[in-house]
């Protein structure tokens, strides 16, 4: 609810002293000093009229678009749109070639309120998105400044609602709300998360030149019946490097060019982006030590022993071994149990991401490489709604 400012401008509140306290003329004639005192006295409600006028319109226009604050990247924001025909205005910086997301979503409404968000770049260039429930602006930053996101009803005559606001920008430091989900990413742990309506998760790692990244992102629960994992990979200079959403899990791969923090965006990437659910999110790359957890498998492999592991929908378990130049390697993975059509999925790759091989098959898919330096085999499922125990 909008609140009227206490106090009034400086110099309209001298004016308005001013025109109070205009002098009653006197004039020798004693017919033109009633006219005088009758013009004064119109003259100085005129001049208090059009100044009260002129508060008023001041007053209105303060209520019409109210600032918010600033935007924190990753930070999940929240605010009102009330009463109707109300904007809320909200600031961020950002450089030249910035990678920008921003997401609304409705949380509460009356009379079909329809979020929209504009963004305003520091030289008055305006992108605008508007939903029934939720929209997002995705641009590359063409200037470095001050950005303005303002949120309103995209029709602005009868309805009002509660929204949240998320800002994901690449490169960044990135912060994490009380009780959401993102922030640094561990290669090859678990990590989970939920999404609401106009929320986006951003993670990080840190990746070198030449290192080989897959990132996947799974449904674990879906509580509007239409949640669609979409994770997006952007690079250490924000240049968006691949992007991947399905009915039940996306994955990015990709080999770094260059070293430094990539940024992970994820949420929901159904045509009203009104999906929500919760998700696994795995990180699987060349480089750095791989981290197993609880209750997950992966890890050190032993020659000749026969192990076993299960693959959640957006699991991805790592597994590592070492070789000498001119070993021969013969890695193979096949399904034990099977729900919704599992389909093994084995990947290698050298430490520094050289000399990859991929296999996949309805049963069992043998892998066969011939690499130097330290390996990686991957065992993942399908991109589709998949449980399986696979070894």
């Amino acid at each position: 609810m909008k609140t009227i400012p206490q106090v009034l401008p400086t110099t309209i509140l001298s004016r308005l002293d001013e025109a109070a306290a205009l002098p009653n003329t006197k004039t020798r004639a004693s017919d033109s000093k009633t006219n005088v005192h009758s013009h004064t006295a119109h003259r100085t409600r005129s001049v208090v009229g059009t100044l009260w006028l002129l508060v008023a319109a001041l007053l209105l226009t303060s209520a019409d678009i109210r600032a918010q604050g600033v935007l924190t990247n990753g930070w999940m924001h929240t605010g009102t749109i009330a009463p109707v025909g109300d904007s809320d205005s909200w600031t961020f910086s950002a450089n030249a070639g910035d990678r920008i997301v921003i997401r609304v979503g409705e949380i509460t409404q009356t009379n079909s309120f329809t979020p929209r968000i504009r963004l305003i770049n520091p030289a008055s260039v305006t992108n605008t998105a508007s939903g029934a429930v939720a929209a997002e602006i995705a641009v590359t930053a063409t200037n470095t400044g001050t950005f303005t996101v303002i949120v309103d009803d995209a029709f602005g005559t009868t309805a009002t609602g509660t929204y949240r606001l998320t800002l994901a920008k690449s490169p960044g430091a990135v912060f994490v709300a009380p009780g959401d989900e993102g922030g640094p990413m561990t290669n090859g742990v678990m990590h989970t998360g939920t999404i609401d309506v106009g929320d986006l998760d951003v993670w990080t790692f840190t990746a070198n030149s030449g290192d080989a990244i897959i990132v996947r992102m799974g449904e674990i629960t879906d509580t509007s019946a239409n949640f669609t994992p979409w994770v997006r990979l952007f690079g250490p200079n924000g240049t968006l490097l691949d992007s991947g959403f399905g009915s039940s899990a996306g994955e990015v791969a990709v080999t770094a060019t260059n070293s430094g923090t990539f940024t992970v965006v994820v949420g929901d990437a159904n045509g009203l982006l009104s999906g929500t659910g919760t998700y696994l999110l795995t990180l699987a790359k060349t480089g750095d030590p791989v981290v197993v957890s609880a209750g997950d498998d992966g890890g050190p492999m032993t020659n000749g022993v026969l192990h076993t592991g299960t693959v959640l929908t957006g699991d991805l378990d790592i597994w590592t071994f070492s070789a000498t130049n001119g070993d021969n390697i013969v890695v193979r993975i096949g399904e034990i149990s099977d729900t919704n059509t599992f389909t093994p999925w084995c990947r290698g790759a050298s430490k520094v991401g050289e000399g990859c091989a991929s296999k996949a098959g309805m049963m069992r898919a043998p892998l066969l490489f011939y690499l130097r330096g330290a390996l990686l085999r991957r065992k993942v499922s399908s991109l589709q709604r998949r449980i399986g125990l696979c070894g």
